[in-house]
């Protein structure tokens, strides 16, 4: 084993290489211990059926980033809800970039999935608690607001918004002057 090949495999993230047609060229031991495929998937298969997709949001959404990064070089990362082999489901962030020959031309598309199913977690989790907070604060007549130390608001109830006529979403962000 080189130690290229050594890298890739135990990189802490999915790592793949497809062809400008979307089939896959070379796939990391990272990833496929994630999907628990093994063998490594046989060259030339459509990315597409190699992560079970089918139809779906998450293949409407690798389809167009795969058409963004052949027609136009670039495409945004995309998050897809991956199905592994016990089904259980797996939340990855998919960044790509296009790798280009001497002409100009697609040589192939290279990917970084991370797994961000624990960050989704976390945030929901926030999300959840804030707007507990915010239904708490809100039933308080007092104003109540929060300035961080650059005098941001942070935070406003709605009684502190209304006094202002604005909801408490616009007051957060805003400077105290």
């Amino acid at each position: 084993m080189t130690s290229e090949s050594a890298w890739f495999d135990r990189a802490p993230c999915g790592l793949l290489a497809l062809d400008p047609s979307g089939r896959l060229t070379r796939v990391n031991q990272t990833l496929r211990d994630w999907l628990g495929t093994e063998p490594p998937p046989a060259e030339g298969v459509e990315l597409l059926d190699w992560l079970r997709l089918g139809k779906g949001r998450s293949a409407d959404l690798l389809r167009v980033h795969l058409d963004m990064l052949v027609n136009s070089g670039i495409a945004p990362a995309v998050e897809l809800r991956l199905r592994r082999a016990g089904g259980e489901r797996l939340i990855a962030q998919m960044d790509s970039v296009v790798v280009r020959d001497a002409s100009g031309a697609v040589e192939r598309i290279e990917s970084v999935l991370t797994d961000v199913g624990e960050r989704r977690v976390t945030e929901n989790r926030l999300a959840a608690q804030l707007e507990f907070l915010q239904n708490i604060t809100d039933r308080t007549p007092a104003r109540l607001v929060y300035y961080d130390k650059d005098l941001i608001c942070r935070f406003a109830n709605r009684a502190q918004a209304a006094y202002h006529g604005l909801s408490p979403g616009d007051l957060v962000g805003m400077h105290l002057s």
